[in-house]
């Protein structure tokens, strides 16, 4: 069991009863354009008439039953990004969360403002598909110097690990996430997690989430 495993335990006893479990969720690729620190495809998960989007570098394209994913052992990247993708669009539909989707252009520069003010002078691990961000950050590190972080290329050097989707569904970034997870053997470093694939699993086990201007 992983901590996937571990929310979707969760939000299994947050719903019981509500008759939700036995509706239809539909999960197919799309073209629209994501979170814009990630590179990876856009998935797009439908339930109820609320619809949540994600990045992941493990595009599905599926109808299943919410209750797909209780008890399962969600072995495989592609379990993990459904199942992420349910625990999204399931929040959203029950007022857990508001997000649901990626922010609108407007509000990158203020995201990206508003997450460097976290992590400025510090050595960061990006954790996911982010290679768009780490770009970025680098950017603004060369123009404004007080904005400087330093991305290093292994965990235990980090202060702070950046955790996208892919930090929860490929199996070894998984590692690393869980390795670093309050109650992990080295619990010690800072987890911020980022972007909309994984609001559903932050709401779930009340971990900080960088996605201020998420849209419904």
């Amino acid at each position: 069991m992983s901590i996937v495993s571990d929310a979707v335990k969760i939000l299994e006893n947050r719903i019981f009863g509500s008759g939700c479990e036995d509706g239809l969720v539909r999960i197919s690729p799309s073209a629209s354009a994501g979170c814009p620190y990630e590179d990876g495809i856009t998935v797009v998960t439908e339930y109820g008439g609320r619809v949540s989007e994600l990045s992941t570098s493990f595009p599905l394209d599926a109808t299943s039953k919410v209750s797909f994913m209780f008890d399962s052992p969600l072995k495989s990247p592609v379990q993990r990004t459904a199942a992420c993708a349910i625990l999204n669009v399931i929040s959203n539909f029950m007022c857990f969360t508001r997000k649901g989707r990626a922010c609108g252009e407007e509000s990158h520069k203020a995201c990206l403002d508003e997450l460097i003010a976290q992590i400025a002078g510090k050595k960061v691990y990006p954790n996911g598909c982010l290679t768009n961000l780490e770009g970025m950050l680098l950017e603004a590190g060369s123009l404004y110097p007080e904005k400087r972080v330093t991305l290093v290329g292994k965990p235990e050097d980090a202060d702070v690990i950046l955790v996208s989707g892919d930090g929860l569904f490929d199996k070894e970034k998984l590692a690393v996430t869980e390795r670093y997870f309050e109650g992990g053997d080295c619990a010690s470093k800072e987890l911020i997690f980022i972007g909309p694939a994984v609001t559903g699993f932050c709401v779930m086990h009340g971990r900080k989430h960088h996605c201020p201007y998420g849209r419904r």
